[in-house]
């Protein structure tokens, strides 16, 4: 039998919405003439097709940007943070740590610490209590016992607010305010300013205000620790209870006035049904402090919640990666943290599907979990779409000494709650071991690691070694090597685990190789155990080789059970552009397949990085999507774009058959694995004609009609087919034409409509 039209009849077996039709014989007719071909493969439309059929391989969404507004967070019990465009500040208990933005080149932050330290009123010393900061309405409140000490927010400045509800005496009250820090201070004509070269913050415009509205501005005395302001006792006998004073806060800056905060390293997860994905990256405030933002997307690409804060403290957040959560429908963001003064450690916040976002959940740091010391750095993490008692994975280094580095692993359940008595040591040796990467989600299976690994042996190159651990926990495979040649194999990605027969799984590997400087992007296909079934240097195989000496770099992969997504930066001597590549491993094959070659994510502009997760990976749902994040340097924004995995050219396209009235339509994708339906537009009796390309006359048999199709399967109206999520399928045309009773131009009651083609990708 002609493969094709087992394939055919393969197809028909997965017919949806079956309904009975009447059988239909049509009496054999010569060989059919091929009448065209399918749409070629640079996805240029034939000139019979429907232009308005072509699919979207690629739609964004609007940069994402933080909102005109003070943000808000508490990541820890105690100190409450906001955040307005040039200045950020922690609330606790006995007053506020200004920090004003001095440009993201400043070598580091500036904070000013603003405390009250006393306060009396006709010489009595009022006691001052630890209170707890509370925000209502953009205003902070901590009652000190007898006063209670406001923040009232505003994008440009702070204004600080005493209000007195009741006094012991109407003597004249006296403040003193503790400003420290390594500003250098200076006198102003209404109050104190802090400077830098940087910038500065100003301490100014001190009123007393009563309860009927009578104002009194006031001094700010400052004797090098300390701020004094004094309302006077004539003003405090006469003035209406409550008596407040207002001072204010803002930032003054010069060199780095026009500075933009500089936005970097994304990345993105999705969850399934319904569709949600996330982006986080992070936002740098100065050259030692990066905060962190996450935004949840839909669908279509449109916000989901408000901009969700995972950091904007005094610690500094870097590598920030995510996955998710079936089970829990939430998304988990690791960093590597930088507290001020102390070791970096692996911490992590959850954020729902809707934005809302957890307490901080310490991983890993010194003294926690862990018998050594040393920084904890680059976390990445992988989680899992299966519905109950699921997990996520962290991965890290760790400095066991200076100048060795070894790989560790912990999991954490979707609520935050650390899995087992402390971390798992996966790779030591005396080899310096780094950036570790896993699959981003186990596909309900496991979890596959890679890292590089120093050479013990000149020329001391960077080798990639892998394991392999179960959604238990345990190490089931490896470690092993899987990238060594003599170059540098470096920043590696791996992909969740394709499926396939015998319950065995595939995972892609990509990862830059530098010989002289030049990058380019390498694949290797490793099998469940690790073993090394193909390689590809895609750089050089893609286009005949018309790009290898562009450096290409940053690979992301991922899979959607049936096929890679391979996404890289590339520089063309003057700006950044990004691509992702369609990469198939069939059944009996040497090398990948590449179906869909270079498709342009952003090359007008500037952009770089290419974080990748498909829907898949988010809930095992059949799907062709996947979610990639990046950054448009000129703009300074997170994008995120949806694609759609295949290859480029139209689903349908429609050759001119129809005889009589009727009319066919087709809807859906003919992506392997989602779910192409074609309806004939009539209300009379009618049905559906399935199989291979084919174009016949039947006017030799009394028809004056054309049959579009060869090798017919006689089906319903309408046809839904689901396609088997073969990648075998790819590439191959099937056709699909209607036919209704009652028409008079073929034997007499029959007419037939036009053919729709539909190409597999």
């Amino acid at each position: 039998m002609n493969p094709i039209r087992s394939v055919a009849l393969a197809l028909s077996a997965s017919l949806v919405a079956q309904q009975a039709v009447p059988d239909i014989a049509v009496p054999a007719a010569p060989p059919p003439t091929q009448r065209r071909a399918g749409p070629s493969q640079d996805g240029q439309l034939p000139p019979d097709a429907d232009a308005s059929l072509r699919p979207s391989l690629v739609r964004s969404s609007q940069p994402i940007r933080l909102p005109e507004m003070v943000l808000f967070d508490r990541p820890t019990t105690g100190v409450l943070w906001a955040q307005g465009h040039d200045w950020k500040a922690g609330f606790d208990g006995r007053g506020t740590t200004f920090i004003p933005f001095f440009g993201s080149e400043a070598p580091k932050n500036f904070p000013l610490r603003i405390e009250l330290a006393s306060v009396s009123v006709g010489g009595q010393l009022l006691e001052l209590v630890d209170g707890e900061p509370q925000v209502d309405r953009g205003v902070v409140r901590i009652v000190r016992g007898a006063i209670t000490e406001t923040f009232a927010t505003e994008l440009a400045s702070i204004e600080q607010s005493l209000v007195f509800e009741r006094l012991p005496n109407r003597g004249a009250v006296h403040v003193d305010i503790a400003l420290r820090g390594e500003l250098a201070a200076s006198a102003l004509a209404d109050g104190l300013q802090f400077r830098n070269e940087l910038g500065a913050v100003e301490y100014r415009k001190a009123v007393a205000v009563d309860a009927d509205g009578a104002r009194l501005p006031l001094a700010i005395e400052w004797d090098g620790d300390s701020a004094h302001i004094t309302i006077p006792a004539e003003f405090v006998a006469n003035a209406r209870l409550p008596l407040v004073l207002d001072p204010i806060i803002n930032t003054r800056t010069s060199l780095a006035s026009g500075q933009t905060q500089l936005q970097r390293d994304p990345d993105v997860a999705t969850l399934q049904a319904p569709d949600r994905s996330i982006v986080v990256w992070r936002r740098q405030w100065s050259f030692t402090d990066w905060d962190c933002y996450a935004q949840v997307l839909d669908a279509n690409l449109a916000n989901v919640g408000g901009l969700a804060v995972l950091d904007f403290t005094s610690t500094n957040w870097i590598d920030p990666k995510v996955a998710s959560s079936l089970e829990a429908r939430n998304f988990m963001v690791v960093a590597q943290l930088e507290p001020p003064g102390a070791f970096a450690e692996i911490s992590a916040r959850t954020v729902t599907e809707t934005g809302t976002t957890s307490s901080l959940i310490v991983i890993e740091r010194n003294g926690f979990g862990s018998s050594f010391s040393g920084p904890k750095l680059r976390p990445d993490i992988g989680g899992d779409p299966f519905p109950f008692n699921s997990s996520y994975c962290v991965v890290w280094e760790s400095q066991t000494v200076i100048g060795n580095h070894d790989i560790y692993f912990r999991r954490v359940s979707p609520t935050g709650t650390l899995l087992g008595s402390s971390a798992t040591l996966l790779s030591s040796g005396s080899q310096n071991e780094t950036f570790p990467c896993i699959s981003k989600s186990t596909n309900a299976a496991d979890w596959y690691v890679v890292w590089q690994r120093t050479s013990a042996s000149p020329p001391f190159d960077e080798n990639l070694w892998a394991a392999r651990i179960t959604f238990g926990g345990g190490i089931m495979a490896g470690p092993i090597p899987v990238a060594t040649t003599v170059d540098d194999e470096t920043r590696p990605s791996i992909s969740s685990p394709v499926e396939v027969a015998g319950g065995d799984a595939r995972v892609l590997l990509a990862y830059e190789i530098s010989a002289g400087g030049q990058r380019d992007i390498v694949c290797t296909v490793l099998s469940r155990n690790l073993s090394t079934l193909a390689n590809l240097n895609l750089s050089q195989a893609e286009a005949g080789g018309a790009f290898a000496t562009l450096d290409q770099s940053f690979p992301e992969v991922d899979s959607d059970n049936k096929r890679f997504l391979v996404g890289y930066s590339e520089w063309d001597g003057s700006e950044s552009d990004v691509y992702a590549t369609t990469i198939a491993y069939p059944p009996g094959a040497t090398v990948p397949r590449i179906d869909e070659s270079r498709a342009p994510l952003a090359t007008l502009g500037n952009y770089g990085y290419s974080r990748i997760a498909s829907y898949y990976s988010g809930g095992r749902l059949p799907s062709s999507r996947f979610v990639v994040g990046g950054i448009g340097y000129g703009a300074n924004d997170p994008i995120v774009w949806d694609h759609g995995g295949y290859q480029p050219g139209p689903f349908f396209s429609t050759f001119p058959t129809q005889c009589g009235a009727l009319s066919i339509t087709a809807s859906g994708s003919s992506v392997i694995g989602e779910t192409a339906t074609f309806t004939v537009n009539t209300a009379l009796p009618s049905g559906t004609i399935f199989g291979t390309v084919g174009y016949q006359s039947l006017a030799a048999l009394g028809c004056n009609c054309f049959l579009g199709v060869d090798g017919p399967i006689f089906a319903p109206n309408p046809l839904s087919i689901a396609i088997p999520s073969d990648v075998m399928l790819v590439g191959l045309v099937f056709s699909v034409q209607g036919y209704g009773f009652s028409g008079a131009n073929c034997f007499g009651f029959l007419d037939l409509s036009d053919t729709i083609d539909m190409t597999i990708r």
